[in-house]
């Protein structure tokens, strides 16, 4: 026998429950776009930002030898870009090709250091797989850039329609801290995406050891130890860990606001153990 709350919605519950959602979406992210404007940017910007530090940091990397007779247009077209990126009077939209054509010139050159068997391919390859996985990433954190300048159901439809994998993430994540178990080529859409890789990166930045991934059928959770217990009535409000460290603070902002348009995909807990020790747990529910 169907219970009252095993029926099927009707139209009118549906949208009601999708209004629902919307409200306690809002709710969240009035918090963050009422924001000092510099503030707001960096958050947008952020994640972006550091793409352009990878790709620094893989030419930076290389010697002369390594890039022989390609370096001038290569290093020159990279330069140019970087330096006009920080230039104050570009525009959004051409800032946002900027960041395109770094990840194209930096994809390009791989692609060249590959043909022509360098030797330093082996040594990069933690950076290269960086690089890649941005590459790969690349549309879903501009959907995810343009959804959070100015939210609309059609961008946030794009954004849960991209698809991609765990592994691309953790590559773009990178750390050693981070330690998978099951299947790391599992799809994932571009929400959860975004929600993973904040968790990560705030696991890596915050916890004070080894990063637990654990992929099961039902759900996909990150677990780390922490150096104390967290305030949960706080730590989704943004700018909380930002006062702490220095960084936007946004992190698990944006996760639990996507997590909301996601159907409030996501669960957190933690624990103190006898030894003082505390462990935190945040897991993404698997459709």
């Amino acid at each position: 026998m169907v219970g009252e709350n095993d029926r099927p919605a009707t139209g009118q519950e549906s949208l009601a429950s999708q209004r629902q959602l919307f409200d306690e979406f809002y709710s969240l992210y009035q918090k963050v776009s009422n924001l000092p404007k510099e503030d707001f940017d960096n958050l947008l910007w952020h994640d972006l930002r550091g793409l352009v530090s990878n790709a620094s940091a893989f030419f930076s990397m290389l010697t002369d030898e390594d890039v022989g007779g390609v370096e001038t247009p290569f290093l020159a077209d990279f330069r140019r870009a970087a330096k006009r990126i920080q230039d104050n009077d570009v525009g959004e939209v051409e800032r946002l090709g900027l960041f395109k054509r770094i990840v194209s010139i930096t994809i390009n050159l791989i692609t060249q250091l590959r043909q022509e068997g360098s030797s330093e391919i082996e040594t990069l390859k933690p950076v290269i797989s960086r690089i890649e996985a941005l590459q790969k990433l690349m549309p879903i954190f501009l959907d995810s850039f343009f959804f959070l300048r100015s939210p609309s159901p059609q961008l946030l439809e794009r954004l849960s329609q991209k698809s991609t994998d765990l592994a691309t993430v953790i590559d773009v994540v990178s750390s050693s801290q981070i330690q998978p178990a099951g299947d790391v080529k599992t799809k994932i859409n571009g929400l959860e995406a975004i929600m993973l890789f904040n968790i990560l990166k705030n696991a890596v930045r915050h916890g004070t050891g080894q990063v637990d991934v654990v992929v099961t059928e039902y759900s996909i959770e990150v677990s780390n130890p922490a150096k104390k217990l967290l305030n949960e009535e706080i730590i989704f409000q943004p700018g909380v860990k930002g006062a702490e460290t220095g960084n936007t603070g946004m992190g698990l902002t944006i996760v639990k606001m996507y997590s909301i348009l996601d159907g409030n995909t996501l669960s957190f807990s933690q624990s103190k153990n006898p030894d003082g020790s505390v462990r935190v747990s945040f897991g993404i529910k698997r459709r």
